[in-house]
């Protein structure tokens, strides 16, 4: 059963847009890794940066994600990664991310694909 892909916002849309034709084929296959993996997706293509917040690595773009209920995958922040660690300011704000969504306050979109 493949895990469903969610996005705060249009998280998704904005990073992969950012992204030339080669890196977007690149996010393709990993997501659909993420997908069928889930939680067992580790390195190269997801990595931990702490408190249940990972991230899917394309190039130098990063989005931000945790796993939600009900084998779900949820986007919640992104960036163009300039130095070797995330900063803890954009982890900070992915996890922030994650409490709106988790408490209702703010609603998670499917990804276009998803639909």
């Amino acid at each position: 059963m493949l895990w469903s892909a969610h996005q705060y916002d249009k998280v998704w849309d904005e990073a992969y847009a950012s992204c030339d034709d080669d890196a977007q084929g690149t996010f393709d296959r990993k997501l659909d890794f993420l997908q069928e993996h889930g939680s067992l997706s580790s390195r190269p293509v997801t990595a931990p940066l702490g408190g249940g917040v990972f991230e899917l690595r394309v190039k130098d773009v990063r989005v931000l994600f945790y796993f939600g209920d009900k084998r779900e995958i949820v986007f919640v922040h992104w960036i163009v990664k300039k130095t070797r660690n995330v900063s803890p300011e954009d982890i900070k704000l992915a996890k922030k991310k994650r409490t709106e969504i988790q408490s209702g306050a703010k609603k998670k979109n499917a990804l276009p694909s998803q639909n």
